[in-house]
């Protein structure tokens, strides 16, 4: 993993004490670098990598919260904090739904907890800090620009993501429109709830295709993620 000190964002886009009401230097010390070494027969390593690094926050103590794939089939993680020590971590869940992910730190970890705050309260055009580990070097200002609904490749979809500038994600590959069950879907999102309301993991779906003006159907059976998926073994 890279050293925090080989980069650092433009002095005048990081972000600076004075200008918000809660203490932004505690809040940046909860940050945390990741970083997970997973297994190269894993289901997940030809499309994620063997060696994933990225960012968590820690919620409660030893307990850090961090986007799901960077430790989905994890064997190894390490925990990069912001007094310069690593430790050794451990996978405690990952939450499909949501795309998020918990570790467990196997050392003491004295930082401060960030606590959790109510997404529904931001607005667009709020000012925010957009945040990494390494403090304020690794962090902008930014606003939102965007509060809506956005589905992810990796078959997730949530109902009011903060971003931006959004764009949907459409289903067209060159020339393929797929429609499922007999219901035509213009972009992710529809697909995969037409594909969810249709019954839960290994029921039929069928699905019309459309490419090099051909039109075709085809039944494929649905699966259960998980169970294509190496556990968190234990130590």
């Amino acid at each position: 993993m890279s050293s925090s000190s080989d980069w650092e964002m433009p002095h005048a886009v990081q972000p600076k004490p004075e200008n918000y009401a809660y203490d932004l230097e505690g809040a940046l010390t909860s940050l945390v670098g990741l970083r997970a070494i997973i297994p190269a027969d894993a289901f997940t390593a030809e499309t994620l990598g063997t060696e994933r690094t990225g960012n968590g926050v820690l919620i409660r103590e030893g307990v850090v919260l961090t986007i799901g794939y960077l430790i989905t089939e994890a064997e190894t993680i390490w925990l990069h904090l912001a007094d310069g020590r690593a430790v050794p971590g451990h996978v405690l869940a990952y939450d499909q739904e949501t795309g998020f992910g918990l570790v467990q730190a196997l050392a003491r970890i004295e930082l401060p907890a960030l606590p959790i705050g109510q997404s529904k309260a931001a607005k667009v055009g709020d000012s925010v800090v957009v945040a990494g580990a390494g403090g304020r070097k690794h962090s902008v200002v930014a606003r939102i620009a965007a509060k809506q609904e956005f589905a992810g490749n990796w078959e997730y979809v949530l109902d009011e993501a903060i971003g931006g500038p959004a764009r949907r994600a459409n289903l067209r590959t060159g020339d393929v429109v797929l429609g499922v069950a007999g219901h035509e879907v213009s972009d992710l999102a529809g697909f995969f709830r037409k594909v969810w309301s249709l019954g839960k993991a290994g029921v039929e779906v069928p699905l019309t295709i459309y490419r090099d003006g051909r039109t075709f159907e085809v039944r494929v059976t649905s699966g259960d993620r998980n169970r294509f998926l190496k556990g968190p073994s234990l130590h």
